[in-house]
């Protein structure tokens, strides 16, 4: 996970945030900021069945998991993750479910 911030002398600067190592996912996506600066997003399945996080600068970025697909609803997930008033999370996964085709799931805090 990287930041980039606009350089005055022309390119932009590319800051690491966090390597994923694949015990923690691989591939990453769905970002989104929630209203008290943390950073949400889904890792995609390596070793597990994939997770969704939080991360924030208060916490040096560290991936911290939030719920870890494990296969009894959705799995391997995918898409944009959705954040209402409430603090509740929604996306989608591309395994899982019925037919194994996928499930729209709800995180709550």
């Amino acid at each position: 996970m990287f930041r980039l911030v606009p350089n005055s002398s022309g390119p932009w600067k590319e800051t690491v945030l966090h390597y994923f190592n694949g015990e923690d996912g691989l591939g990453a996506g769905g970002l989104i900021f929630g209203s008290a600066g943390n950073l949400y997003g889904w890792a995609g399945p390596s070793y597990g069945q994939g997770l969704i996080f939080s991360m924030s600068a208060d916490n040096d970025w560290a991936e911290i998991p939030v719920l870890q697909f494990n296969g009894d609803g959705g799995y391997s997930p995918e898409g944009p993750i959705i954040l209402n008033q409430t603090g509740h999370l929604f996306g989608t996964t591309v395994l899982g479910g019925a037919n194994d085709a996928g499930v729209i799931y709800e995180v709550t805090p």
